[in-house]
């Protein structure tokens, strides 16, 4: 798995992922301000992702199964823009609320996964309710998997990494397909 870091000397989140998934990290350094010029670029252009990925200068990336694209903006904007994704995962973490998909419809909609995050805090916010969170997802008419999970116990992680590997083996499979039907 690989992972685009902007912060070479922040090992702590490779490792915390590497942990809860059993699966081997390894960091892309990716400046900053590149990334977003990628993005900004391929919006522009609405071009593939892929093309744009190239002029990270981080090496081959052929190899790379599973790519994550972070938005560390708000929660309208991303669900604006195609980047050539081939699934949309929705992190809602539990110190925000559960109406979440109820104020920002636009991205529980088209969340293909809904992750609850830090569950290990449901008790001690007291006003979470991971049950209103998936109705509020239901009500958008998303039938979405819905997911808890804590990176510090690990709860959930299995259901995750298997929810990701569920969904690379999909894509292999729709890939050979077409592959197939090209000769």
């Amino acid at each position: 798995l690989f992972i685009a870091v902007s912060d070479p000397t922040n090992l702590a989140a490779l490792d915390e992922i590497k942990f809860h998934t059993g699966v081997n990290t390894d960091a892309i350094l990716v400046e900053e301000g590149a990334l977003n010029a990628i993005i900004t670029k391929w919006v522009e252009a609405q071009d593939n992702l892929g093309d744009g990925l190239d002029d990270l200068d981080s090496g081959d990336l052929d190899d790379i199964d599973i790519l994550f694209i972070e938005n560390v903006g708000n929660l309208v904007c991303p669900a604006s823009f195609d980047l050539g994704q081939h699934e949309n995962v929705t992190l809602l973490s539990a110190p925000e609320g559960d109406d979440k998909p109820a104020k920002y419809p636009v991205m529980f909609r088209v969340s293909d996964l809904m992750l609850l995050t830090k569950s290990d805090l449901y008790d001690v916010l007291g006003d979470f309710d991971a049950q209103r969170a998936t109705q509020a997802l239901r009500n958008l008419a998303n039938p979405a998997p819905v997911i808890e999970i804590s990176s510090r116990s690990g709860g959930g992680m299995p259901k995750w990494t298997q929810w990701l590997h569920e969904r690379l083996d999909e894509r292999r499979r729709l890939e050979a397909i077409a592959a197939g039907s090209e000769r």
